[in-house]
């Protein structure tokens, strides 16, 4: 019997889900087949694959794969030998929302007239977290910047807690 193993993420339950979706539709056209799905911290991004850990892997979004290949973002170093099969598409925004009684009307108006925000990104070892920095440093606004009060009040970037996956109270309207 023939057995891939899979990188099925680490803490983003989505890939897990994915994953498990497509070992099911692998096993059923190929039975004699046994798939294993990893998750941990070796098996988060696609170096499980590039690195010869699994066979198989997910992430979005797609642009992860070149950065993998090349090295680039969250990547430490290159992994040549991490080859595509393919790319469901979909939407994959990265969405920036302020609350409603802000001035704010754009990423320009907390910069230019260094509005008081609370800045909440994902960590930079998350492709999310690190495209978020980037899109903010495009618009002139640095961690530096905004932990020294230059851009905007005196306003920290935290990560979300450890273990935390969703807000304990969620706005209503």
């Amino acid at each position: 019997m023939t057995t891939i193993d899979i990188q099925g993420g680490g803490r983003n339950q989505h890939y897990g889900r994915i994953m498990h979706w497509l070992a099911g539709y692998v096993w059923e056209k190929h039975p004699d087949v046994s798939l294993r799905i990893n998750v941990g911290n070796d098996y988060r991004d696609l170096s499980a694959v590039g690195d010869g850990l699994a066979q198989m892997g997910v992430s979005t979004p797609a642009a992860a794969a070149r950065l993998c290949f090349d090295g680039q973002a969250t990547f430490d170093r290159p992994r040549p030998a991490l080859r595509s099969l393919g790319v469901v598409p979909h939407r994959d925004a990265l969405v920036l929302g302020i609350a409603d009684e802000s001035p704010a009307r754009s990423i320009d108006d907390i910069r230019e007239r260094r509005l008081p925000v609370r800045i909440s990104v994902p960590v930079e070892t998350m492709l999310t977290g690190h495209a978020s920095r980037h899109l903010l440093a495009l618009h002139g606004i640095t961690r530096q910047e905004l932990e020294a009060g230059v851009a905007a009040g005196s306003i920290p970037i935290r990560p979300r807690p450890p273990g935390r996956w969703w807000p304990r109270a969620r706005p209503t309207r």
